[in-house]
């Protein structure tokens, strides 16, 4: 009897004991196995009270890496993705991040901006989705330069001093008394000289044809206002006059040269 008794209580006690190691496998799940790899398989780890870990890594030396954890003021979740990859920290972001055939999407925000050199390299396509988006401006300049295109340094504001070409339809225009002293190599060229109210100097070179018409502004007027005329230049001479009277009539005259 004494014998069934105790064999009862073994029993009992060995219950017991499984039962406290089952509660406490429950609490604290993990376990580490001869591998040195702590886990439980569809359960979590608790590391309570604990900011740091260390790791020595592969050499027993005095280095060693440590992962610290800040005293989280909320519940905090970190989570990796299924993917293989490096993580890059904070420090290392600075490097070339390259994006292979992905997007960098940036959302709404107003306040994007390159704050220093953006370089592009290749053949890159800027598309602007919204009419009115635009490039503010590709380089500061002065007044009256413009944007040309210098080999070795590239598009930048610039007074053009040598030759410059266009060749396309429609009117180059350059407004009323805004050329002072110009020079002009052409074959044909359209250029009206205004009435006897505008003064200036047109001088034409020996070989060319001059076709034109000149509206005197009162009928005493002369050639008198042709300066000078010889077999090399022709030099047209534009005194201002006096206001035409309503009832005067305009007296054109045709100057043909041809030397």
């Amino acid at each position: 009897m004494k014998k069934i008794l105790a064999l009862m209580v073994a029993i009992v006690m060995v219950m017991g004991l499984a039962g406290f190691v089952l509660a406490l496998e429950t609490h604290h799940p993990a376990k580490k196995d001869n591998d040195g790899r702590i886990s439980k398989p569809g359960k979590s780890i608790a590391v309570m009270y604990v900011t740091d870990w260390v790791s020595e890594g592969d050499t027993s030396d005095a280095f060693e890496t440590t992962i610290g954890v800040n005293d989280p003021s909320a519940d905090r979740t970190i989570d990796f993705p299924d993917a293989s990859g490096t993580v890059a920290l904070t420090e290392s972001l600075g490097t070339a991040m390259a994006l292979t055939d992905a997007k960098m999407l940036m959302g709404a925000s107003t306040g994007l901006a390159v704050e220093k050199t953006l370089t592009l390299t290749g053949d890159v396509t800027a598309t602007f989705l919204n009419s009115g988006n635009a490039v503010a401006s590709l380089e500061t300049g002065t007044d009256a330069q413009l944007m040309v295109y210098n080999a070795g340094d590239g598009w930048g504001p610039d007074t053009a001093s040598g030759d410059v070409t266009i060749d396309n339809t429609g009117a180059f225009t350059i407004g009323a008394n805004k050329i002072g002293t110009a020079e002009f190599n052409v074959t044909t060229v359209n250029v009206p000289i205004a009435n006897a109210a505008t003064s200036g100097t047109a001088t034409v070179t020996s070989g060319s044809t001059i076709l034109g018409v000149y509206a005197f502004a009162n009928v005493t007027e002369e050639i008198a206002n042709i300066a000078a005329i010889s077999s090399t230049t022709l030099t047209v001479t534009l005194a201002a006059a006096a206001t035409e009277s309503a009832d005067l009539a305009v007296i054109w005259r045709v100057i043909i040269l041809e030397p």
